[in-house]
């Protein structure tokens, strides 16, 4: 029985037998339904900071399972422990005790450089501060993720980024300089970036918290869209407003969760349901350079393998 295995039967959820697994990642269960597979796990989750001569408990174990093709959004006031549960989903940080699977992988189990891997290939990030690189275009700035893995050609790098900025409507501006562009259309610029590796999770770090209101809501109408065409999003944020485009809501308050309920999207969107076209994808595997380490400093030794 492999670790996620163990943490459904832990958790009162039948184990996924060989087979069920289909190939829109859908489980079925006893009475021949399909249910979406869980893709992060988490069991008896801790993380503690060092405090002086003390620890500092900031997540206090969490029991959480989030299944593919959700809408995720974590609630909570500053120091609730959301951004640090938001890190440890993206593989950006590890917990201190716990069980955590991601993809039916046991992510404690795994060296750094896996870890490495796992989170460039499979988990796009999308900041409040949106990390784009000045001197380079629009385009460039989406190829990152791919200049860096060393393994898809110019041509195509070019191609795929064309590809997801069509995708956030922002096509024609390729070839602009990103200090050209709004703060909404850089942010749709970081959701293509996020795009490119076609990973199986986005990691959205209030998205909207530094736009106004009609561009945070056109963001996050590109958010809910991806995620009824099958990606999972997990998004953490304070306001209350952006509850509609969940499909669950968790909430936290002094590192525990305190309510997990239906968000106020209509349905569970997920790649077993979907019915819009797929978000499909880009070619290139992930590289050991996150989101959020796309500065001058990382470009200048690209050639050197970077994680967080």
């Amino acid at each position: 029985m492999t670790r996620a295995e163990h943490m459904r039967a832990d958790s009162g959820r039948p184990p996924v037998a060989v087979g069920e697994v289909g190939v829109a990642g859908a489980v079925g269960d006893a009475a021949g339904t399909t249910q979406p597979v869980p893709l992060v796990e988490f069991h008896g989750l801790t993380k503690e900071f060092p405090a002086g001569t003390e620890k500092l408990q900031v997540l206090k174990g969490l029991d959480l399972t989030i299944r593919r093709g959700e809408f995720v959004m974590i609630m909570g006031k500053s120091g609730s422990g959301k951004t640090t549960l938001l890190n440890i989903i993206g593989m950006l940080d590890r917990a201190s005790a716990g069980q955590f699977s991601f993809d039916g992988t046991a992510v404690e189990q795994m060296k750094e450089t896996e870890r490495c891997e796992v989170r460039n290939s499979k988990v796009g990030f999308v900041f409040q501060q949106f990390f784009l690189i000045d001197s380079l275009n629009v385009s460039q700035n989406v190829s990152l993720p791919m200049v860096f893995s060393g393994r898809v050609s110019s041509a195509e790098q070019r191609r795929c980024a064309q590809k997801y900025l069509d995708l956030v409507g922002l096509g024609e501006k390729a070839r602009r300089r990103v200090t050209e562009l709004s703060g909404g259309q850089q942010q749709r610029v970081a959701i293509a970036r996020s795009l490119v590796n076609d990973p199986l999770l986005i990691m959205a770090d209030e998205p909207t918290g530094a736009l106004d209101t009609e561009t945070g809501e056109a963001i996050m109408e590109i958010l809910r869209r991806l995620n009824r065409q099958g990606k999972t999003v997990v998004m953490v944020t304070h306001d209350e407003d952006m509850t509609r485009y969940a499909t669950r809501v968790v909430r936290m308050k002094d590192g525990v969760i305190t309510g997990d309920a239906p968000g106020g999207s209509a349905s569970v969107m997920s790649a077993a349901t979907a019915t819009d076209t797929p978000v499909t994808g880009a070619v290139g595997v992930g590289t050991c350079v996150d989101a959020g380490t796309y500065s001058p400093a990382v470009l200048s030794s690209h050639e050197t393998e970077v994680c967080a």
